[in-house]
């Protein structure tokens, strides 16, 4: 075993192990590398294959012989990450590891997403038994966090606790006292220990609310019948401020005599129905997923390694041990404090455990053991290593540092001695300088470290200290790279000085959102910088801002939607400017290009949408051309780009889109890939890099800068709580408490000591570390100031503490260690730009310091009218100008944009009234309008009733995914089945059109059918006017009608539109539908019956009598069948001939027909005057 300690040359070190081992005579085809990311291969097989290639004719004449035959054969050369590796030896290894030849890589999340919605569908099923449970679970969380907190739980490899033991718990429920035995001697004994009468009074109302539950588990009844209503009495509490009935009992009884055991098993599984999800519901998806991926030949990264190590130790492992210990002979392993329980079991087996000659070679430093978040396992590095020298093997630690200069490693090594580490973590070897010619000079100071002293005049607070911090290091790195400092040039062997660059320079954080903060300070100096090989993209406002636009498009009627779409760079309206735009009229710029960028969408045009918003809105200008925003573009663009990619391979509409990026955003999902929330470099020239400390292993940098991780979030109810217990990692359900508590606090301080190793040793020259706390020896904090932050508890309080000690010490050598001081205010600093100001003295009035608005000229006017472009007009948005003129007061223009757009509409999980389980609202619209388009019908007549109907498994997920889509709750569909089995199978009669056995007996039919046309001008022909040979081409002025018509069917031979309608009335009678279409729809209607006769070419009233129907307006929650007269729920009009031609005529001659007004027509004189 090698340990490396940072910057000791580990990789030059694997490079001439693997050179040794060829002179030797080794071929290089049986040298197995292996490294922990593609990028490290890559680097790793360049090096090599780089220094073979330098020492081909350098050795005697048998090694360069030797060098040669590697170079030649270097292709063979198996350098790999672990999991290239194993889907190597799967691929190989096909029959015996009983997988299919021909395997293909999935998306772990997604494919997991699917088994959970597959299990969901199946588990809300009215017989099965973990409904109950579903429900309870699905109304507390909803079914998207659900799906993330049984995913999280899906990658956990430790042993999980406490595992739901169902038999437990009704035993203990059982020992309980019950009604009758609380007002016993039982009762007594127990109320009398609890303490005073009001802790005796809560405990006896808890037990006795307890009771029936108590009765239930005494008389065996299915414990799934009842355990949701266990759960919800468990987490219930009198009021807020109390704790919860199973905590009561918990903190009262948990150490009684008599039941404490039974009260602390009750807590163990009735504190939270986590334990219950991951112990039945998990299982069953986690054995879905499997089987599907059997199935069908393909695997995700963990599975790699589950199935090699299943190859090596199941029947056939014998067999595929040898084949690959005949393969390889040797195994160099880079990184193995990233190492888990399964990699390492791998290795053992082949390379460890075998007794013909071969050698492991294994190399790490359990002190950049940094991603157990990431399963990696510093115990299991440990473990090991006591288990390799035990069995006579050797550990080498290298402790030449060639990375640092002389004075730098001095201040680490200061730092990290004696109490900086703790528990596993050790620093036994410090390191030497291997470099001693390496130096740094810098006028103001010649130490290696500068604490950055933060104080103020009461104490610090987060918010105020962060944005100081990020200002001084803006200011501090300004100085440097303009002439303040001088490196050692590298790259030349005399050690002359170079002006340290940006690129030089580090600032390492927690968090990207902590890099956000610090990129905006080096934004405002004007410094060049990128968040280069970070994974942040989806947590910069950038990012938000696509999001914001794209929810404003796709549910356009929402005011509070539009606002935020404003207010991103899109449209730029400033916080002042924002209450003049909440009711902009329709022929406002932005509500044309919200318009246009709707209907791009729409049509599924999503490369000219997203052109569109860079280019039409100006933004890639402002950015380009008006300040430093290179960043900030590339940001949006590579958003952009990202999701086209994802809308393209899906063929996602812009509610998936939409949905995807708010995941993404709101950090609930895994991003599927390596590089996609990777920020990517916005030019080629020299920045100063942002990244978090986790992704800055490996790398170096002349002077690092530390910021963040002085805060911490408390962990989620959902998360685990990881500890280790005899060397094995064990994942708590919820807040373990006590001693297990204690554990997993100070294995989070192990962890957080190892993360700031990493930080301190990627400088070469020189860290800037924030400091809090007294003043050194011989100095003092500036007068009426002080530096304490009490919320200190973050990732960065092991360092903080550390420093606060060596000063407490005197131990800081003033040749090592400086002090710059930060003062910290409670305002933020703003950077305004200079202007002239007016005089104030008394008499002066805030009119006077008002810049008065311009109002644009009336030529501005007149030119925007004739520079603007073809519109396109429809029902909805005449409707919206009708009610912007006062006209119509029954529709606002939010809820005619939610009609017009109700297929692209979504919305949260809709509840369910109590006197109708089918919701109001869009979503649910939208819900049935895609079910009555897509569900096979001939499926709908074979079925006697809902279930029958939900039977059928195609129409099952028909339903289930549609409501997912749409944000409606499952209970909702057994309902909406049967809706739609009525809707489909009602005999209707209406006007001139019966259909005895329903809609379901059509067999001609479109659905969806749209349609567009220009906008009658006065030149265009008459109505009807189809064929005039001496037609003119048209000329479009104002622009084009255009919708979407739900359902076009033949019947008889004359062509009918129908129109689903859901919404809900008091009564669905003949006289009360027409009442109610006239109100809300008749525009919609003329419109349509156009719109078709248009599409039919109808130019005679023969012609109109013979192939026009009429228009069908179905409300679904009403239709039922009236034996004497019409159907209820349906209501018909058959306009004439005649009435088509008036409605023509009105739209040609009128600007707003029906007080609906049209796009006005183009000033073309006015705009050339």
């Amino acid at each position: 075993m090698i340990e490396a300690s940072a910057g000791t040359g580990k990789t030059h070190t694997l490079e001439h192990l693997v050179i040794d081992l060829l002179r030797e005579g080794t071929p290089i085809e049986r040298i197995l590398v292996v490294t922990f990311t593609e990028k490290a291969t890559l680097e790793m097989r360049a090096r090599i294959r780089a220094r073979i290639a330098s020492l081909v004719t350098a050795l005697s004449p048998v090694e360069n012989e030797r060098l040669r035959a590697a170079l030649l054969d270097f292709d063979r050369a198996p350098i790999s990450t672990i999991h290239a590796f194993c889907q190597r030896v799967l691929a190989e290894q096909a029959f015996a590891s009983g997988r299919l030849l021909e395997q293909q890589r999935l998306d772990p999340r997604e494919a997991f997403a699917k088994s959970f919605r597959d299990a969901l569908r199946r588990g809300l099923a009215a017989n099965a038994p973990e409904r109950p449970l579903l429900e309870q679970a699905i109304a507390a969380m909803g079914a998207s966090k659900l799906e993330d907190v049984l995913w999280r739980w899906s990658l956990e490899r430790g042993e999980v606790r406490p595992r739901f033991d169902a038999e437990s718990l009704v035993a203990a429920i059982a020992a309980m006292p019950d009604a009758a035995e609380l007002e016993g001697a039982l009762g007594r004994t127990l109320l009398h220990s609890v303490g005073h009468h009001a802790v005796r009074a809560r405990a006896r109302e808890t037990f006795a609310t307890l009771a029936p539950f108590v009765a239930k588990a005494r008389a065996a009844e299915p414990v799934d019948a009842w355990l949701p209503s266990l759960l919800a009495w468990a987490n219930d509490a009198p009021n807020r401020a109390a704790e919860r009935n199973v905590d009561y009992l918990a903190i009262h009884l948990g150490a009684h005599p008599v039941i404490g055991a039974h009260v602390r098993t009750l807590a163990a599984h009735a504190s939270s129905a986590l334990p219950v999800l991951i112990g039945r519901v998990l299982p069953a998806i986690v054995k879905r997923l499997d089987e599907d991926k059997r199935k069908n030949g393909r695997f995700d990264f963990d599975d790699m390694l589950r199935l090699v190590h299943e190859a090596l130790h199941g029947p056939r492992g014998d067999d595929v041990t040898a084949a690959l210990r005949a393969r390889y002979r040797y195994a160099l392993v880079d990184e193995f404090q990233d190492t888990d329980p399964v990699q390492w079991a791998i290795f053992r087996r082949v390379f460890f455990d075998r007794e013909d000659g071969g050698a492991l070679v294994l190399i790490g430093d359990p002190k950049q053991s940094i991603y157990a978040f990431r399963s990696a396992d510093v115990h299991t590095y440990l473990a090991v290593c006591d288990e390799v020298v035990a069995a006579g093997g050797v550990k080498v630690p290298l402790v030449d540092c060639y990375r640092s200069t002389q004075p730098m490693i001095d201040a680490v090594n200061l730092v990290l001695r004696e109490t900086f580490f703790t528990g596993p973590n050790r620093y036994d070897h410090p390191v030497r300088c291997g470099r001693p010619a390496l130096v740094a000079e810098d006028a103001t100071t010649s130490a290696p470290i500068v604490l950055l002293h933060l104080h103020a005049d009461d104490e610090l607070r987060a918010k105020p200290m962060r944005f100081a911090l990020a200002n001084a290091i803006a200011d501090e790195i300004a100085r440097l790279i303009d002439g303040g400092m001088q490196v050692t040039d590298r790259s030349r062997d005399d050690g002359a000085l170079r002006p340290l660059q940006p690129s030089d320079v580090f600032v390492l954080t927690r968090t990207g959102k902590e890099a956000q903060e610090v990129a905006e300070a080096l934004r405002r100096r004007g410094i060049p910088h990128a968040l280069s090989s970070q994974e942040g993209l989806f947590d910069t406002r950038e990012a938000r801002d696509v999001l914001d636009v794209l929810r404003a498009l796709e549910d356009p009627g929402s005011r509070a939607l539009r606002l935020r779409a404003w207010m991103t760079p899109f449209f730029a309206v400033t916080q002042d400017e924002l209450d003049a735009c909440r009711a902009l009229p329709g022929d406002h710029p932005f509500a044309l290009r919200i318009a246009r960028w709707t209907q791009l969408a729409r049509d599924h045009r999503f490369a000219a949408l997203f052109q569109s918003m860079l280019d039409e809105s100006g933004l890639a200008r402002r950015l380009l051309f008006l300040r430093e925003g290179e960043r900030e573009l590339v940001n949006y663009q590579h958003v952009l780009e990202i999701l086209l990619a994802r809308a393209s391979q899906g063929r996602l509409a812009l509610r998936e889109i939409t949905t995807e990026l708010g995941e993404l955003v709101d950090t609930r999902r895994k991003v599927a890939g390596d590089d996609e929330d990777v920020q990517r470099l916005e030019s080629e020239r020299a920045a100063v890099q942002l990244l978090t400390m986790h992704k800055s292993k490996g790398l170096e940098a002349e002077v690092v800068f530390l910021f963040g991780g002085m805060t911490q979030r408390p962990a989620g109810a959902h998360e685990p709580h990881v500890f280790h217990e005899d060397g094995q990692r064990v994942a708590w359900i919820g807040d373990p408490g006590g001693e297990l508590g204690a554990q997993v606090h100070e294995e989070e301080r192990h962890e957080h000591e190892r993360l700031l190793y990493v930080a301190l040793t990627r400088a070469r020259s020189r860290s800037y570390l924030p400091y809090i706390g007294p003043a050194p020896a011989r100095d003092a904090l500036p007068a009426g100031t002080g530096s304490t932050f009490a919320r200190l508890a973050g990732a960065y309080r092991v360092l903080a503490d550390r420093l606060v000690q060596l000063v407490d010490r005197d131990q800081l050598d003033p040749a090592l260690f400086a002090r710059s001081m930060v003062k910290v205010t409670g305002a933020r600093r703003r950077i305004a730009i200079p202007a002239p100001l007016p005089a104030i003295d008394a008499t002066t009035t805030s009119a006077a310091l008002t810049i008065p608005a311009l109002d644009p000229p009336e030529r501005f006017t007149t030119l925007r009218g004739a520079a603007r472009g073809i519109e396109v007009t429809s029902y909805t948005r005449m409707k919206a100008g009708r009610a912007r003129l006062g006209l119509d007061r029954t529709h606002d223009d939010q809820t005619a944009w939610i009609e017009e757009l109700a297929s692209d509409a979504t919305a949260a999980v809709v509840p369910i009234e109590a006197d109708d389980p089918l919701p109001a609202g869009a979503a649910f619209g939208v819900f049935v309008h895609e079910i009555l388009e897509h569900v096979d019908v001939q499926h709908v007549i074979a079925s006697a009733d809902r279930d029958a109907l939900l039977a059928h498994e195609p129409t099952s997920a028909l339903f289930a995914a549609s409501a997912e889509r749409n944000g409606i709750d499952p209970r909702v569909i057994p309902p909406s089945a049967e809706l739609v089995m009525r809707t489909l199978k009602t005999p209707i009669r209406a006007g001139t059109l019966a259909l005895p056995e329903g809609f379901a007996s059509l067999t001609k039919t479109v659905a969806e059918m749209s349609f567009l046309h220009p906008i009658p001008e006065r030149a265009h022909p008459l109505f009807g006017d189809w064929q005039s040979p001496d037609r003119a081409p048209l000329t479009i002025e104002r622009g084009f009608v255009r919708g979407v018509i739900d359902l076009i069917f033949e019947h008889a031979g004359r062509i009918y539109v129908l129109d689903w309608k859901t919404d809900r009335l008091p009564t669905y009678d003949a006289a009360s539908l027409e009442a109610h279409v006239a109100a809300h729809y008749e525009i919609q209607a003329r419109l349509y019956a156009l719109g078709v006769a248009r599409m039919l070419r109808i130019a005679s009233a023969s012609e109109h009598d013979a192939r026009f129907g009429g228009i069908v307006y179905c409300f679904v929650r009403g239709m039922k069948a009236n034996k004497r007269g019409p159907t209820e729920g349906v209501t018909f009009a058959r306009p004439t001939f005649d009435t088509l031609a008036e409605w023509d005529r009105a739209l040609r001659d009128e600007d707003a027909p029906w007080g609906h007004p049209l796009p006005p027509r183009p000033r073309r004189e006015e705009a050339r005057s």
